[in-house]
């Protein structure tokens, strides 16, 4: 490697030494191409190290600078051997259960003179992707079909000039009064437009089109460009030559943009809006005048997004619409940034030409954007990063051409710091084979000069504080593979988007099928716009979110228990990163559309996955074979509250009936049983709650610990789910519904899943096709223990009846145990006699129990009901009515007939003063009639 200049550290020229020898040792040795490559890139390190001493003149550092170049260019070859294997690898990728190893794994940034090439899906398109592709392709009425191929030269080189034939793009009316006309280049610049300038660096404006975002991507793209790097940005146009734009002979150009999943093709003419002042309707080059190239990209994309009216949107999706590389957002007032790692992400891929970073300023009032020079709700352009001293600086550029400069300056910098200190990384030459020397600081202001117009410093600190946004948009060529999954959803029409159900979102199973190897994999999840609404977001067009479960690549239901939740945006795509997926490990990805528009029937997306190891992505699988679904609601006299409610019976019930199973149990003796999963969903401000029980799929009024099978816990907002583990099949049960609060009203939906064929089917209400009669009173201070009800009916009626307690229960005061009978008696052979006192005692004949609640008591809020039973009428002709008369038809000379009463008990006994023991206040009832026929009610009697 060569003697280490005088001066420098003998361990210095030793570790350099070792590092060289550790390329050739690992290449064709155990190692591998990774380990040699790795030990490359220390070797580059070590020699930058040793090129920022400060007693080097300028021929020992142009060897070192050589030196480091030599090992690059071995470096590059290296790398190039390790994608040549890991492709060979991904060959032989198949959707079995082999695990696939490559040779070796990518490194996370590259050398800044390297061009990587950028993966691509390889997993051919199914008529399903095209045809989501294909409808992508239209928006607003204009089509822009996806880039299948570079134009031919003679697209551009027809005998008459071009012109759009869907005209000229909409104007704002502020701007529609500034125009003064559309004209072609040559109109505007005397010299002709230049598709790239010649010598004078770009500058390019904002004026009196609000589009700072797209602006502000050109500028960090541009960025990239001059320090070296690989041009991205100007070589989306074509006509192009070794990817350098070229003017078209016949105005016509072809914009390769990507957006709604892939790149698309946008023509253009060359007409631009001109200005009657001095105002500019289009972006300019301030250095260049006659500079096209920036405007023309402007227009393609303005003309996707629906006109120079363009609203704005940000800089990530901007940029990954003009360069595709992965857009980051990154919220910088989340609790979760943390400014440090925030910069060791950024700096050394910003070394390498890896990233391209804007920033966005969130609402600020007149007096925020006056005392600090920033723009509210504005993007801007970073230029450059520098760290000095520990001190994190931020060249940004704001892009509009009358905007104003940070004005909180930098603060105390040491002017005095060491070269050692300073970004030596980037060591490309200039025009004078010098490599490339930073600018000193000015020791008067102990702040960098700024390098042009709009341009400043500021630290990271005050970025973190005084903007809302950062984007970063990462270069695709840091990972190997890529995966890309096109599909549609549909928003809930019915107002039933529940935010913690997941089981109608897209979801997909992601594998890293790796004996031994960790993976990183980042999720870039795209909405695809469809106007201008979406196409600029804001809450209006909702938002979409990414979650990660541990759920093996199988469905989940809810939200809970997610390994990772990413944030809900309003823009068109979200970035999820895992940074390391452990071998053998399938996760769960869960799409999360919420609160989207329902200005469309459909909704498309694309989930790009991109990796430094192959995978297996696919749909996430659901192990219930079978599902049925039924919706419904609660009405003002369906809605009954929680259990503990009086009226809980009143909730919607459902009949569940399962199939048999497609494969008997070979046990006889042993009953087949399936795995039940029961999903309620209803709007977010209601909390629900989901219950199923042996009840034979009829309604039921009670429910005790031993009827239940499976219930949904507390209840919870919006959803809750029941699972059943082992349930008998085929079988018929019974499913109850309910809100915590009585009354409150709202449709819902009831989803099940199983192994077995099932159905879902309404249980009708109580009331359901019935006449309905409510007795309310209290319980006489001197009555016994039980009321008789007297009926009449005038022909045979089937009816049930209810009863329950109306007094509220406490500790001092609880519900009195009640229960309810229908009793028929024979006609009484005597008048009625007053026994004296009130009210009157009903003679004692033999009954018969037509109905009864059961043998004993119950407390229950719901109270105590009896069956349905046939009843005959026991009502002649002329008969009277009444106690009066002491049997029906007594007094009006009719025949007598069967008496039938409704039988009111309570439980307990009577204290010496007559009043209810422990009450202490008289004891409130309610019996409720449910019947098919007209039925009378007498007054209650003390039996």
């Amino acid at each position: 490697m060569g003697d280490i200049a005088p001066g420098q550290q003998p361990g210095l020229q030793r570790q350099l030494s070792e590092a060289e020898g550790a390329i050739d040792f690992h290449l064709d040795g155990p190692g591998g191409p990774k380990e040699a490559l790795q030990a490359a890139i220390h070797a580059v390190s070590l020699l930058m190290k040793a090129r920022a001493q400060a007693d080097l003149d300028p021929g020992e550092k142009r060897r070192l600078t050589a030196k480091a170049r030599e090992i690059m260019s071995r470096a590059e070859a290296i790398k190039k051997k390790i994608l040549e294997q890991t492709e060979a690898a991904m060959a032989s990728v198949t959707l079995d259960d082999r695990p696939i190893q490559p040779s070796a794994a990518p490194v996370a940034t590259t050398p800044s003179h390297q061009i990587l090439k950028v993966p691509k899906c390889k997993r051919p398109l199914t008529v399903k992707d095209k045809t989501i592709l294909l409808k992508s392709s239209r928006l607003s009425g204009l089509a822009f079909p996806p880039w299948e191929a570079d134009p031919l030269p003679s697209e551009f080189n027809t005998p008459n000039m071009y012109s759009d034939p869907n005209g000229m793009l909409q104007l704002s009316d502020t701007q529609k009064r500034m125009l003064d006309s559309w004209k072609r280049p040559s109109e505007i610049h005397a010299n002709g437009p230049t598709m790239m300038p010649q010598n004078n660096p770009i500058d390019l404006a904002q004026d009196a089109v609000t589009d700072c975002s797209i602006v502000a991507s050109m500028c960090a793209a541009l960025s990239r460009h001059e320090k070296g790097h690989q041009k991205i940005g100007a070589d989306v146009i074509y006509p192009q030559k070794d990817g350098i734009p070229e003017i078209s002979p016949n105005g016509k150009y072809m914009i390769k943009l990507y957006f709604n999943g892939c790149h698309r093709k946008v023509v253009v003419d060359d007409y631009l809006p001109i200005s009657n002042n001095a105002r500019a309707l289009h972006v300019v080059c301030r250095a260049n005048p006659n500079l096209l190239w920036p405007a023309l990209v402007e227009k393609a994309y303005l003309k996707v997004m629906g006109g120079y009216d363009f609203p704005g949107s940000n800089s990530g999706t901007d940029l990954l619409a003009l360069t595709g590389w992965i857009p980051e957002h990154v919220f910088l007032q989340s609790d979760d940034v943390v400014p440090t790692s925030l910069w060791k992400r950024i700096f050394r891929a910003w070394g390498y030409g890896d990233v391209l970073i804007t920033l966005g300023t969130g609402r600020m009032t007149e007096y925020e954007e006056e005392e600090l020079g920033l723009a509210s709700e504005h993007d801007y352009a970073v230029l450059d990063l520098k760290e000095i001293d520990g001190r994190m600086l931020v060249l940004v550029k704001n892009p509009w051409s009358e905007g104003s400069t940070w004005k909180g300056g930098l603060g105390h910098l040491d002017s005095d710091s060491d070269e050692d200190d300073r970004d030596v990384d980037n060591i490309d030459s200039d025009d004078d084979g010098e490599p490339e020397e930073y600018e000193e600081w000015d020791e008067e202001t102990m702040a960098v000069p700024p390098t042009g117009p709009g341009q400043f410093w500021i630290d990271l600190d005050n970025v973190c504080r005084h903007f809302a946004n950062i984007y970063l948009n990462w270069n695709p060529a840091l990972f190997f593979f890529r995966y890309d999954r096109h599909f549609t959803w549909e928003p809930d029409t019915h107002n039933l988007e529940c935010k913690s159900s997941f089981s109608s979102h897209p979801q997909f199973s992601v594998e890293n099928p790796s004996e031994t190897k960790s993976a990183t994999v980042w999720l870039l999840l795209q909405r695809h716009i469809q106007g201008k609404l979406i196409a600029v977001g804001g809450p209006e067009a909702g938002y979409i979110s990414l979650y990660v479960f541990a759920a093996g690549g199988q469905r989940v239901h809810l939200s809970d228990g997610a390994l990772i939740r990413g944030p809900y945006v309003d823009s068109s795509q979200t970035l999820l990163r895992l940074d390391k997926v452990p071998p053998k490990t399938k996760y769960t990805v869960v799409v999360s559309p919420q609160s989207l528009t329902t200005n469309f029937p459909s909704h498309s997306f694309t989930l790009s996955t991109f990796s430094d190891y192959p995978l297996k992505i696919g749909p996430a699988t659901d192990p219930n074979e079978f599902q049925a679904s039924v919706r419904h609601a609660w009405l003002p006299h369906t809605a009954g509250g929680n259990i503990q409610s009086p009226i809980y019976p009143t909730n919607p019930q459902f009949t569940l009936r399962l199939g048999q199973p497609l494969v008997p149990n070979s046990n006889s003796s042993t009953p087949s049983t399936t795995k039940v999963l029961l999903l309620l969903e209803a709007r977010d401000e209601l909390s629900v709650h989901v219950n199923l029980v042996w009840g034979g799929g009829k309604r039921v009024v009670t429910i005790r610990a031993r009827d239940v099978i499976a219930e949904s816990g507390e209840y919870r907002r919006g959803c809750a789910l029941a699972e059943a583990k082992e349930i008998p099949c085929p079988g018929v049960y019974t499913i109850v519904v309910s809100t915590f609060e009585k009354g409150q009203v709202g449709e819902f939906k009831l989803k099940a899943w199983g192994g077995v064929e099932m159905d879902l089917k309404v249980i009708k209400s109580e009331e359901a096709g019935k006449l309905t009669r409510t007795l309310t009173g209290t319980w006489p201070s001197r009555a016994t223990n039980t009321l008789a009800f007297p009926l009449r009916l005038q022909r045979l009626t089937r009816l049930s009846i209810v009863a329950r307690s109306t007094s509220t229960s406490t500790s001092t005061n609880p519900q009195i145990p009640i229960r309810v009978s229908l009793i028929s008696r024979s006609p009484p052979q005597h008048n009625f006699q007053q026994l004296g006192g009130y009210p009157p005692i009903y003679p004692a004949q033999p009954t018969k129990i037509l109905a009864s609640s059961g043998r004993g008591f119950s407390d229950l809020p719901q109270g105590v009901r009896t069956g349905d039973v046939d009843v005959e009428g026991n009502v002649a002709t002329g008969a009277g009515y009444g106690y009066g008369s002491g049997y029906y038809g007594a007094g009006g000379g009719g025949r007598q007939a069967c008496e039938y009463s409704i039988l009111l008990e309570r439980a307990g006994r009577e204290e010496e003063d007559g009043d209810w023991e422990g009450s202490g206040a008289q004891e409130g009832y309610e019996v409720l009639i449910l019947a098919d026929g007209v039925v009378e009610v007498g007054e209650g009697v003390r039996w």
